[in-house]
């Protein structure tokens, strides 16, 4: 169980690897006020995967200018977006975050690093090659993650924590906690 303390409050990952925060005196405790109040509180900035954004599309809403968001979070948008309203609203969405520098693009290098940890799982055989397909996208969003200090914010618990195996650093945060 690794632990930080972040402006007098303990944030531990518990087995399951979802943060949660609690106080000094060992209760826990959802901190009064927004998410993005909390979120300052402990100077840290959400990355979402794009399986945050169904079910939780009219929460994400007001997350948007305290967020940054990866450029493969709309790729995967995009792809499954069906319906031309959601193709146009992802769309606008993406340039208007463009002009407020909130969406992060992987470096080659970041793509070169994530390759390489996949790989390392498939050698491993830790998981079905069958799968390690379906992680390239989530580890590019937990690399971007990882390499800023921050969090990701995902309905794709399993998936981060097979990630998780190479990448320790990296803090996940449940949909379902994030957005309680």
């Amino acid at each position: 169980m690794t632990t930080r303390i972040c402006r007098g409050r303990e944030i531990s990952n518990c087995r399951k690897n979802i943060t949660r925060i609690k106080r000094s005196n060992g209760s826990d405790t959802r901190s009064n006020g927004s998410i993005a109040a909390r979120r300052r509180k402990c100077g840290k900035i959400s990355r979402f995967d794009s399986s945050v954004f169904s079910p939780y599309s009219r929460l994400t809403e007001p997350q948007i200018p305290y967020a940054l968001f990866p450029s493969v979070v709309f790729y995967e948008l995009t792809a499954k977006s069906i319906a031309e309203s959601i193709l146009k609203k992802y769309e606008r969405r993406r340039i208007s975050l463009g002009k407020i520098a909130r969406v992060l693009t992987p470096t080659s290098n970041d793509w070169r690093e994530t390759a390489k940890e996949i790989r390392r799982l498939y050698i491993k055989k830790t998981v079905p090659v069958s799968k390690i397909k379906t992680l390239q996208n989530d580890a590019l969003i937990a690399r971007l993650a990882v390499k800023n200090k921050d969090f990701a914010v995902t309905m794709d618990i399993d998936d981060y924590e097979i990630i998780k195996r190479e990448m320790p650093k990296l803090e996940i945060v449940s949909g379902d906690y994030f957005f309680s």
